[in-house]
């Protein structure tokens, strides 16, 4: 299938200050949720591929603590595979 791709981020998301990692996955999550609000149709056809899927990221694990950390991956996977609806 073609590559959907989405509109950039509106101005708010652009200017709004990310305090931290947690943060900036809730900003992604909400950025998600308008973008599917916005456009149901074309956001599942985005996210199609995804479903079943592993995603590989660069974002870290764990913390130095050994905590388990958010990451926009993980919302995406949860998004796809029929989470967060």
């Amino acid at each position: 299938p073609a590559l959907v791709t989405r509109p950039d981020p509106p101005d708010w998301m652009i200017t709004r200050t990310i305090r931290d990692r947690a943060d900036a996955v809730e900003c992604f999550r909400h950025l998600m949720r308008g973008y599917r609000f916005n456009d149901e149709d074309g956001f599942e056809e985005w996210l199609d591929p995804l479903v079943g899927r592993d995603l590989a990221c660069w974002c870290p694990l764990v913390d130095a603590d050994g905590n388990r950390v958010p990451c926009h991956a993980d919302t995406l996977l949860e998004i796809a595979n029929g989470g967060a609806r």
